[in-house]
């Protein structure tokens, strides 16, 4: 029941093609390719599902997707139906105490992991600096010793993995 279209181009230098989707009556990016829910993290062995990329817009597809020139693409601008902003995990600043209490929560619901991006690159540093460089995500995981985490640098996102 949702109006899309494909596009086509690159990604990261390769041939490629994704899904331009409306929703809620404004165009967003989908590539469910990069989401692939069969992904296996290299660095950890897990399965998991990219949400990076769901609801996109223009000018974050275009750090890793480049349109053919063939078709005219409209600029995507909306933010409501991007995945991050849907479920209150993109965050503007570093706020140690709001982002320790997501991953308290997350952890003791049983979840196996939590990703959680920021619109800042400041935040995103300042965020791997605290809770990875600093040790201090060991403080909000209920005495795990065993925690180990992934970065999107260039979508500025984390996932702590418990």
């Amino acid at each position: 029941g949702l109006e899309c279209t494909t596009g086509a181009g690159t990604a990261q230098g390769e041939s490629h093609a994704w899904d331009l989707v409306r929703m809620e009556g404004e165009y967003y990016y989908v590539d469910p390719t990069w989401g692939d829910t069969n992904f296996t993290d290299p660095q950890n062995g897990r399965n998991q599902v990219n949400y990076v990329y769901f609801g996109m817009n223009t000018q974050d597809i275009e750090k890793t997707h480049t349109a053919n020139s063939t078709m005219e693409l409209p600029d995507c601008t909306a933010q409501n139906c991007n995945y991050y902003v849907r479920e209150g995990l993109l965050y503007d600043v570093f706020d140690e105490d709001v982002i320790g209490n997501l991953i308290w929560d997350t952890q003791q619901s049983g979840a196996g992991e939590v990703t959680f991006r920021f619109s800042d690159r400041d935040a995103y540093e300042t965020a791997k600096r605290v809770l990875i460089g600093e040790n201090k995500v060991f403080e909000y995981c209920d005495g795990k010793s065993n925690i180990s985490y992934s970065d999107d640098e260039t979508y500025t996102a984390l996932t702590i993995y418990y």
